[in-house]
């Protein structure tokens, strides 16, 4: 670890951890724990240890110059009101945001495809802020299959952060769009943030489907042979 000596100047130190405390720390999973050590030369340190649960969002908070995974969309005749902006004051975490302003209505959407999931159950969510939304029709919202799913949200004033989450949202082929949908009157601001889906539980399939999804299978590859 780099330690800082009184003269100013940084140095490594090897340090030891308690591995039974880490060992612990892992096995519980998510939270914040503090890991008791011991430099090479005795003074005893403590780390503090975060476990987060993996966020399948690329990009979740804008913070990579590569945004080719959102696509942002227009109704037809409305004039492009977003940016990512680059205002730590304005983001829930880091440096970046997506900025949205319009002097006539705001009216957009934001969303990313995700693809390779393991079937299960997740939690979507995300943070926005902002004001002078009157008439404001705004929500989170995830589609899996020929399901949608939304949670409807608001904005109240500078970084007064709103956090909608959707609780457990089956995905079972693997793909699921994610994204929001912001509407209000002329003169509504704000900027959205940190974007998540997290892993919830899997996904157990009942004896009964097993058998119908087994019999749906064999009857296309009869149809297959006919062909």
């Amino acid at each position: 670890m780099t330690v800082v000596y009184n003269d100013g100047s940084e140095g490594q130190v090897p340090v030891t951890w308690d591995e039974k405390q880490l060992k612990s720390a892992m096995k519980a999973g998510v939270g914040s724990y503090a890991i008791n050590g011991t430099t090479q030369d005795g003074p005893a340190v403590v780390a503090k240890l975060v476990i987060k649960l993996e966020n399948f969002v690329v990009n979740p908070s804008f913070e990579s110059g590569d945004r080719s995974m959102w696509s942002i969309d227009y109704p037809g005749g409305v004039e492009a009101h977003t940016d990512y902006q680059n205002k730590a004051a304005d983001a829930k975490t880091g440096d970046y945001s997506l900025h949205f302003y319009s002097g006539i209505d705001v009216d957009f959407t934001v969303e990313q495809t995700i693809t390779g999931l393991e079937p299960g159950y997740y939690n979507l969510s995300m943070f926005v802020q902002g004001g002078d939304a009157d008439g404001s029709e705004m929500y989170l919202y995830g589609k899996t299959g020929s399901n949608t799913y939304q949670a409807d949200t608001s904005v109240n004033g500078w970084v007064n952060w709103s956090n909608p989450e959707i609780k457990e949202v089956l995905v079972l082929d693997g793909t699921i769009t994610i994204g929001a949908a912001i509407k209000a009157d002329a003169g509504a601001w704000g900027t959205l943030d940190d974007f998540a889906l997290t892993y919830v539980r899997d996904y157990k399939v009942s004896e009964d489907k097993k058998a119908d999804i087994a019999k749906e299978r064999q009857n296309e590859r009869a149809l297959y042979k006919k062909k």
